[in-house]
């Protein structure tokens, strides 16, 4: 996974050379393939292990630093709102086997623009060897 550098100062501070946080990382588990360079930026290529999947994000990989050298970590910055309200309206929607789906639920999300992305998720995507597409997709 490319994981570029500035992804995780929104989250935590780093006080490190990227090699020594390359170093810091492996204690964890999450080994840094590579450190390379791209436009200027620092991009680590991690390899992440499937026991690791809590670091498949780069809120997850600043959380485990923050954790590993003890950190403060800054939580995603958002102007979401979230409500509690009720919608009585159904959603078509059927679990056929309750075995493989115990639970399931729904969001609703409104005032939704598709848009172009900001200019700073697009920076990011692409550092991360990940194509833009539009503002609803790449926040995921």
């Amino acid at each position: 996974m490319l994981l570029p550098l500035l992804a995780l100062e929104d989250y935590v501070k780093i006080k490190l050379t990227p090699e020594k946080l390359a170093e810091k990382l492996l204690l964890s588990g999450t080994k840094v393939e590579e450190i390379k360079k791209v436009n200027g930026k620092v991009v680590f290529d991690l390899e992440i292990t499937p026991n690791r999947a809590d670091t498949l994000s780069f809120y997850g990989v600043a959380r485990e630093i923050a954790a590993l050298l003890d950190f403060d970590l800054e939580p995603p910055d958002t102007d979401l709102i979230l409500s509690t309200k009720k919608v009585n309206r159904k959603v078509p929607f059927k679990v056929t086997d309750k075995k493989l789906c115990p639970y399931y639920s729904l969001v609703k999300l409104e005032n939704i623009s598709i848009k172009p992305s900001a200019d700073w998720i697009v920076e990011l995507l692409k550092l991360s060897g990940i194509r833009p597409l539009n503002n609803v997709i790449d926040i995921t």
